[in-house]
Parts: structure tokens; sequence; C-alpha cells
């Protein structure tokens, strides 16, 4: 029995340690406004985790606020807005990005009607990038692909 818990702490470890891949804080009123997404390089249509958390600047205790309203836009235009009620003091939700643009992202916490901190942040969505490391995996494995075609071929 020891034995399996262990082995599901091992499992899960990582998994607390696991972070989001972009973001920004920035510090508001006496609380930093915290904002994090993932994939670092959001790409449109493809899912991205969007994270918000409010956190006490002097303590660093997290803030659970009664709500949090969200909206994002592009220019003039709202593409999303909703307000969320959490239940484990952040908010976290998926959005897929509906085109390759630079949105802004405005955030408001409250606790009643009592506005505690707000911010907005700019994201920039982004057509599909391959990074320079794929590139560069891709032509290492072709010419692995290659060489030994060529070997095969001359025996």
């Amino acid at each position: 029995m020891k034995l399996a818990v262990f082995a599901i702490l091992l499992f899960l470890m990582p998994l607390s340690l696991a972070h989001l891949e972009g973001g920004q804080d920035v510090a508001v009123n006496g609380f930093i406004v915290d904002f994090g997404y993932d994939p670092a390089n959001p790409q449109p249509g493809k899912l991205t985790v969007l994270a918000f958390n409010l956190v006490n600047e002097a303590t660093g205790e997290t803030i659970e606020p009664q709500s949090v309203w969200i909206r994002i836009s592009e220019g003039e235009k709202v593409v999303f807005a909703g307000t969320f009620f959490p239940q484990i003091k952040y908010v976290d939700f998926s959005y897929a990005f509906p085109k390759a643009e630079k949105y802004a992202i405005d955030v408001k916490f409250f606790n009643g009607t009592n506005l505690l901190a707000e911010n907005t942040f700019d994201i920039e969505v982004s057509g599909n990038k391959v990074s320079p490391f794929s590139w560069v995996v891709g032509a290492v494995l072709a010419g692995l692909i290659i060489f030994f075609v060529v070997r095969f071929i001359r025996k």
C-alpha cells in the first residue's frame, strides 16, 4: 500500500511543478495580477489555456475574488466576454483565438461590487510557425534516412 501511494505521488510531482509557457505579472494597487497562457505561441483556431490569478503583493498570498470579469478584443471588436466565479482561487479556461492578430485581454477582479484590481494584457496570436528546432530535427532525420537508403542500395 505504501508503495502504491509513493508511486502515485511520484507520478503527480511533475504535474505540480508545471507552469504555463507565457504570461506576465503586473503590480496594481497592492496586488499582483498574474496572467499566464499556454502554448507560448498561440495559434489561430487552436486551444490556448488562459489563466488569471490575483496575489497580495506584500504577503504573496493568493486572493480568492468572488468574481473575475474577462474580455478579449481585437481592436474595437469584442470576441469574448464573460464573468467567472472561481472555486479554487484562480480562473483558467481554454480559448481558440479566431485569427492571427494582436488581442487585448482585459481582466477585473471583484469582491461583490468592490473592484480589487484590473489590468489589460496584450497577446500576439501568430500564424502557423514552425520552430527553428523543428527544422533542425527534420533536417537531421532526413539526412539519416538518405544516408541509410543510399547505404542499403549500394549493398
